[in-house]
């Protein structure tokens, strides 16, 4: 019956999605402006979401030869390395 149906009592999934502030394309974002301040060619390589810090590869230079990686914190956005 309709009655007996208890909300308190169905098992709540919040696990199965990490839950961010700053997503994919802002990550990028950030992580372009950052390396456009110390060179003049930048592209975004390759972007992962580890235990919610972002790794961004990006391409620098003439022919986005040199390769520079930063963390960016998925819930602050504020860069946690670079190298």
């Amino acid at each position: 019956m309709i009655a007996d149906f208890i909300p308190e009592k169905i098992p709540k999934r919040t696990n199965w999605k990490i839950i961010t502030r700053v997503d994919s394309y802002r990550a990028a974002d950030i992580a372009r402006k950052f390396f456009e301040q110390y060179h003049s060619g930048v592209a975004i390589k390759d972007i992962e979401l580890n235990d919610k810090i972002w790794f961004v590869t990006v391409g620098v230079g003439f022919l986005f030869e040199e390769v520079k990686k930063i963390e960016i914190d998925a819930n602050t956005g504020k860069i946690l390395r670079y190298y």
